[in-house]
């Protein structure tokens, strides 16, 4: 940790001039950019692990600085007009306190592990997906110190969700993945024992159509991506422990890599979840109307039908669609989850960034010939966004899990 004073820099493309302080993270390498306010230029500060500097695209200057700018992979950061006393690390234990601060340095600690070990996370994640059971329980079994299988099908997807409830912990702590957990074995234990005839017809017609399979195997792609870029998820990560100022006029930015880095994972992450409804859903009209397939009537201003007929038909809904049909849900869903604005503006390429003031701009109607109507967003908050998303995502990815195990008759 600690800081390293730059003094001025100038710009290699403009010759803007600047101070800069790096806040040091205990991440073995670190990769910092900045775009210069004046030109937009990109500059990258490289670390290594011996605490090497190395920087393109900025030289040292004896000029004026215009302006000072902050750097940290672990916290959030600011722009200021002169160099500030606090260092971003400071200010955000001011903004945490002890506690929060200490739980952030935990979760920068297991991400530098995973950051250390992403190639064989990454390896051991595509021997599952390839069915390399046997690669895969000895890459599992060695990573959580536990004996190794020569497992079956479901034996290795139980060992892929125990691999995850220790890989994910930063994201989502194993105490909210332990709640819903409980939860879900709760509203399946009493399917079991109040309509077990009817849970039986929808574990079959899940497991007959391979979906949890397909489901699951679409959700270890996601889990390679977020964690292959955990790096720029870092201080949104910071910003779960502290109550954001709703009247903050100064903008928290983030020191590495940019919206392209991650312009398609909310895309891809609600194209997952939205599937993954169809399981919510289905145990939801078990639970309130003892069929699986029958949804609770929704009748249009002219008496027209709008609930779909059955599970099927519902899984051919968009996103946001299909949240409105799960009535009163048991696992209640946040409708902001869905965002189908934001999910389009990204997955058609309706955006613009700023990589200076790191605004997102997107344009979420249908305009014609015309880009007018748009909305704003922070880098910063469209990540807080993917992290909220990717939870909901990750914990009812354990619901599928704990289905398939229902149908398996292993619960």
């Amino acid at each position: 940790m600690g800081n390293l004073n730059l003094g001025t820099v100038e710009c290699l493309e403009c010759e803007n001039s600047f101070s800069c302080r790096i806040g040091l993270s205990n991440r073995r390498e670190q990769e910092l950019n900045l775009s210069c306010k004046e030109c937009g230029a990109i500059s990258t500060f490289n670390i290594s692990e011996m605490k090497i500097l190395s920087m393109t695209g900025v030289k040292k200057s004896s000029k004026e600085p215009c302006y000072h700018i902050d750097l940290h992979l672990d916290f959030p950061v600011f722009e200021h007009d002169t160099h500030p006393l606090i260092s971003p690390f400071m200010m955000s234990h001011m903004m945490g306190g002890e506690f929060n601060t200490s739980k952030h340095a935990h979760d920068m600690h297991l991400l530098n592990c995973i950051s250390e070990n992403i190639i064989d996370i990454k390896n051991t994640l595509g021997f599952y997906l390839k069915k390399k059971h046997k690669n895969f329980s000895r890459k599992v079994s060695s990573y959580l110190n536990i004996e190794e299988i020569t497992p079956d099908s479901i034996q290795a997807e139980m060992l892929l969700f125990k691999y995850l409830f220790e890989i994910i912990e930063p994201f989502n702590s194993q105490e909210s993945t332990n709640a819903s957990i409980d939860l879900f074995l709760t509203k399946v234990k009493e399917l079991s024992k109040t309509s077990n005839s009817t849970l039986k017809l929808f574990t079959d017609e899940i497991a007959e159509s391979k979906f949890i399979e397909h489901s699951i195997n679409d959700a270890v792609k996601i889990y390679q991506k977020i964690l292959l870029k955990e790096v720029i998820f870092r201080p949104s990560l910071f910003l779960d422990h502290v109550d954001k100022p709703k009247d903050n006029k100064v903008p928290f930015l983030l020191s590495t890599k940019d919206f392209e880095y991650i312009g398609d994972l909310f895309k891809d992450i609600s194209e997952v979840l939205s599937r993954q409804l169809v399981v919510v859903a289905g145990l939801n009209n078990l639970l309130k109307r003892n069929d699986h397939n029958e949804f609770k009537v929704t009748l249009s201003a002219k008496n027209k039908i709008l609930e779909p007929q059955s599970l099927k038909e519902y899984a051919d809904l968009d996103f946001g669609r299909k949240l409105s049909f799960i009535d009163s849900s048991w696992f209640p869903i946040s409708s902001d989850i869905a965002d189908n604005q934001l999910r389009n503006s990204t997955a058609h390429y309706k955006w613009e960034y700023d990589p200076s003031s790191q605004v997102i701009k997107y344009y979420p109607k249908k305009e014609g010939l015309n880009r007018v109507a748009s909305k704003e967003l922070l880098l910063i908050d469209y990540c807080k966004k993917v992290i909220e998303s990717f939870r909901v995502f990750h914990e009812v990815n354990y619901l599928l899990h704990i289905v398939n195990l229902k149908s398996r008759n292993k619960i």
